[in-house]
């Protein structure tokens, strides 16, 4: 790093939890607490975990002496007096001790696990978060073993009345590398938000804003990533938590819009999503329209499946348009291709087939009576897949399954693209439509920003 960006960089923010390995159980409460089930309390001594494997969630474990009814402990309500901590669980595993050895209870935590002084105001919430995806972002600096390590690794989310900042952690590149290999989750950036007109805030309403911002993740991520493990500050005390499962998916890999070197207008894109979100139908059909993304762009169903999910986001997303009077045409235009088309050219997006997509094009060249433009082949190949028309099949099987591949890839570059229209998004993104789209030959600027200059 050159000493001009050196002397500039941001001291990181130091993560409240890091995993020595992906996939490492944290242990978020350890000692004594209480299981009641069935007016019957049992007094166990043990832990509280954030479990990331087989699949994400809290649980739990403990140890007692008491006699348990086996046969009707299957749920319950886990106590810690001390913390304040009341919440659901489900058992899910009991061992009874020989002679005067002890009962192990283990279980999962079915509800939120947030303790603390709740109603509180705080002047912030440091967070974590897991498997987001790489982002130069600004140079910040950590002070390791005597020496300041450098990194490229901060991004500044700023609306009118919050700041949230997330930094990687340290030695990124190598716990993504880590993580890549071994698959599952790792934490790698740390995040804390703060008011910026006021002092404090509540920490349930600074809770619901990083709920809005998880479905934000979801847009510049391609997959599902939430704030966890929250903690609440006033003065620097933690005095509010909120450890409850929040939506995030494992890691794999998938294409996204956001490009890795271009953060510059990230910042904007979530004042202008923030402010969909405020209003209840806004949000609905925003939030629903990324999980439709999420879903196609995760193959969820395999590519036929992504297909079908696309569709569904892209029906959402036309209609959504139509009923705020971003376009200017009947809404009720009939086939839903025709709208597609429609929406596209009012937005400045392209409807002609991409080059990158020689399969697609082969394909509308041959069935040239049916086929004109990108929204038509995309719902053709979703209707071959739903519709019990046996000479759409036919016709689709005679070609080769790239163009099943690369119909999804197209319907999934739709929604990204009217997303970011919606949002008002001028910048650089990753043109997933680029013949073998690599980062450094498929950055463009957003094609109806390209028109206008």
């Amino acid at each position: 790093m050159e000493n001009k960006t050196a002397a500039e960089a941001h001291i990181g923010i130091e993560p409240t939890f890091s995993l020595p390995k992906p996939n490492t159980d944290i242990v978020l409460y350890e000692g004594d607490f209480e299981l009641c089930n069935n007016n019957l309390v049992y007094k166990l001594n043990g832990r509280i975990m954030q479990q990331w494997l087989p699949d994400i969630g809290l649980k739990f474990e403990g140890q007692t002496t008491q006699h348990i009814d086996i046969q009707h402990l299957n749920f319950g309500q886990l106590i810690v007096q001390k913390m304040n901590i009341l919440t659901e669980v489900c058992i899910t595993h009991t061992s009874v001790g020989f002679e005067s050895g002890p009962t192990v209870i283990e279980g999962l935590i079915e509800s939120t696990l947030a303790f603390g002084n709740l109603n509180d105001q705080v002047d912030s919430i440091t967070f974590e978060l897991p498997n987001l995806r790489n982002f130069e972002g600004e140079p910040i600096k950590r002070l390791i073993t005597n020496k300041n390590r450098y990194q490229n690794g901060r991004i500044v989310f700023e609306d009118d009345d919050y700041i949230i900042t997330i930094d990687k952690q340290d030695n990124y590149a190598n716990k993504f590398k880590n993580l890549k290999k071994t698959k599952g989750f790792d934490l790698l950036y740390t995040g804390i938000i703060k008011p910026k007109l006021v002092n404090r805030v509540a920490f349930i309403e600074l809770n619901k804003v990083l709920n809005a911002f998880a479905y934000f993740l979801q847009l510049i991520n391609g997959r599902k990533c939430s704030p966890l493990l929250r903690k609440g500050l006033l003065q620097s005390r933690e005095i509010a938590f909120n450890f409850s499962n929040f939506l995030t998916s494992p890691y794999k890999f998938v294409w996204c819009w956001a490009s890795e070197q271009h953060t510059e207008g990230f910042s904007e894109l979530w004042k202008n999503f923030y402010t969909l979100y405020k209003n209840e139908d806004d949000m609905e059909c925003l939030t629903m329209a990324l999980h439709w993304y999420v879903e196609a762009n995760n193959n969820s169903g395999s590519v036929e499946g992504a297909i079908v999910l696309a569709q569904n986001g892209l029906e959402l997303l036309c209609n959504w348009c139509y009923e705020k009077g971003l376009v200017t045409a009947q809404s009720d235009i009939k086939p839903f291709s025709n709208k597609l088309n429609n929406l596209l050219e009012s937005f400045g997006i392209p409807i002609d087939i991409p080059a990158g997509y020689p399969h697609l094009i082969h394909f509308a060249e041959t069935e040239r009576d049916l086929i004109s433009t990108g929204p038509v082949i995309f719902s053709f190949i979703r209707n071959a897949y739903v519709h019990a028309d046996p000479a759409k099949r036919r016709r689709l099987r005679n070609y080769s399954p790239m163009v099943t591949f690369d119909g999804a890839q197209l319907g999934t570059w739709y929604i990204e693209l009217i997303i970011l229209k919606i949002l008002g998004y001028n910048g650089k993104y990753f043109n997933r439509t680029v013949s073998m789209p690599v980062a450094a030959k498929s950055i463009d600027t957003v094609p109806w920003a390209s028109s206008e200059n």
